[in-house]
């Protein structure tokens, strides 16, 4: 029965795959416009005002006078583009679903390269099957945008002959991603690391190439912040707030936004955004200078927290039991598979596109346990994850068939 279902889906690969991508664009075209014109959080709010000054001449700034870098540019200037052309609310948000219609084409194209094209259809219901991606592709949020520059650089990275064009490539699209989200850091340098082990020693030249490209792209931003705040500011001074709020003694894993209290808000009352954010990171700091083993213990449950399927919102209406449960039962099945195969790698060793995956899936919790643990962080990795399901899903079919051989081009 099982080797029966396993053909005939194999059989209609391309049309399940078409329906899905399809279906996603089709659903993501009328969910934007039924929306409309509300932004539901903060921080949608943000990052459309930030993008309609820009596009109006105003600069990067909140108010149209004080300049600002307290988020990344990245996301507000991919939207000011659009919406110098005009692009309603409704519009901006489609633009995030054709990005995850994209996001199925470079899963594919992964998944053909390394011979996998048989794990296709299951990636692609995954994608379709796991709501929250839907969902978030529904807010201006860059977490949607930034999945498809993941994919992307991922897709980059394994291609067999890697030339200095894909360094050019890599480093430039490595800039974007930071510049979406500075949480993107880790990436890069891991995804090298991959490339060259165990001694791929003819590696260096083109990530010296990707160095300097990704500089290129650095290098506007990080002069424009020296002249505005004659500080050197590479990322955002939004990091400093994000590490207290992750790091200090009234924090909670979940409700995190109950730490920040009248009397914190009133110390930096005056300060500018470099002074605020130093002042931040030095109260994270000597909370983990003074309360060490407070600091390993939180570290710890933000870590485990990260796998949660639920978070409390500050935006309270945005939560719900319903929520909560599709949640629940869409994502630990992933990570259930995902847990499984790790298991029996002693007896299917894991191939080297397999590895990557698993590093940056467990790199990414690693990473952002050190500040904040949300869904939302997680969302591009378990786009990875289910790219992953995708492997396995192909090497189930083979070894139904052929003994299977591990990949390791």
């Amino acid at each position: 029965m099982l080797i029966k279902i396993l053909t005939r889906i194999q059989s209609n690969n391309s049309r399940i795959f078409n329906s899905i991508l399809l279906l996603i664009l089709a659903g993501g075209l009328a969910y934007s416009f039924f929306l409309g014109d509300t932004l539901r959080f903060p921080d949608e709010k943000h990052y459309h005002l930030l993008a309609s000054n820009l596009a109006n001449g105003m600069g990067y700034t909140f108010d149209g006078i004080k300049p600002s870098a307290w988020r990344t540019p990245g996301y507000p200037i991919f939207l000011a583009f659009f919406i110098k052309l005009g692009c309603s609310i409704p519009l901006l948000r489609f633009l995030n679903f054709l990005a995850l219609g994209g996001c199925l084409v470079l899963i594919r194209s992964i998944l053909q390269l390394k011979r996998h094209s048989k794990g296709t259809p299951i990636s692609a219901f995954l994608i379709l099957a796991y709501p929250v991606l839907f969902y978030t592709a529904g807010t201006l949020y860059p977490q949607t945008i930034f999945t498809f520059f993941l994919v992307l650089l991922l897709r980059i990275i394994i291609s067999p002959k890697y030339s200095y064009g894909h360094g050019a490539i890599f480093g430039f699209v490595s800039g974007i991603l930071i510049m979406l989200h500075p949480t993107a850091i880790f990436i890069p340098p891991l995804m090298y690391l991959w490339k060259w082990f165990p001694n791929n020693w003819k590696i260096g030249l083109p990530a010296l190439v990707s160095v300097f490209f990704l500089s290129l792209v650095f290098a506007p931003w990080v002069y424009r912040n020296y002249q505005v705040f004659h500080a050197f500011v590479p990322l955002s001074l939004h990091g400093g707030d994000t590490l207290y709020w992750g790091n200090n003694p009234k924090t909670d894993i979940d409700a995190w936004y109950k730490s920040i209290t009248k009397d914190i808000e009133e110390e930096t009352i005056g300060m500018t955004e470099v002074e605020e954010n130093q002042h931040y990171r030095d109260l994270a700091i000597k909370f983990w200078v003074d309360h060490p083993k407070d600091a390993i213990k939180l570290y710890l449950k933000k870590l485990i927290h990260h796998f949660n399927h639920q978070n409390k919102f500050k935006v309270q209406s945005e939560f719900n039991i319903f929520k909560s449960l599709i949640m629940f039962i869409t994502y630990y099945p992933l990570l259930a598979l995902f847990t499984l195969r790790i298991l029996i790698s002693f007896k299917i060793p894991l191939g080297r596109t397999e590895i990557l995956l698993v590093a940056l899936y467990l790199a990414s919790a690693l990473f952002h346990a050190i500040f904040l643990t949300r869904i939302r962080f997680r969302l591009p990795y378990d786009v990875l994850l289910i790219t992953h399901i995708g492997i396995m899903f192909s090497l189930l079919t083979k070894r139904m068939k052929i003994q299977y051989t591990p990949e390791h081009e």
